[in-house]
């Protein structure tokens, strides 16, 4: 029978959250990337990645912090389940930091194909790292 590690610690939590989060936002947005840029699939290739995305970053992360994965997940899980509130600000931290790393990577590897998609770099592409209000149709600068 295999044996039972001991407890990851903060350190290990914070790590499982960056790398959880890291993956869903590599997926979520390297998809979006890829329609935008690539022309490449639609709103259900879209979905399907979100989605592995999200349970890729659980996977991940479930088992040593609990995989929250976003801010506002960890401060309800604070607010209402019992979470310690010193952990909320460290692990918001190493999830923005996640989500940060992910959007880096996503522009690197994709900035060839924007470019080329939209030489402007215009809401056309650049849309892929924000949400905006009506998906960027409405006046919002």
């Amino acid at each position: 029978m295999a044996e039972r590690g001991k407890a990851p610690g903060l350190i290990g939590e914070l790590a499982a959250e960056f790398a959880g989060t890291m993956i869903l936002i590599l997926f979520g947005l390297g998809v979006v990337a890829q329609v935008a840029g690539g022309g490449i699939g639609d709103h259900d290739s879209i979905a399907w990645s979100w989605g592995l995305g999200v349970m890729l970053g659980i996977y991940v992360a479930g088992r040593i912090s609990g995989a929250h994965l976003n801010p506002a997940v960890t401060i309800a899980l604070a607010a209402f389940k019992g979470f310690e509130w010193r952990k909320v600000a460290p692990y918001s931290i190493a999830q923005f930091l996640g989500a940060f790393v992910a959007a880096l990577l996503v522009r690197w590897n994709y900035t060839e194909v924007l470019h080329a998609a939209d030489p402007g770099l215009t809401i056309k592409t650049q849309g892929v790292f924000s949400t905006l209000p009506g998906n960027g149709t409405l006046p919002v600068g």
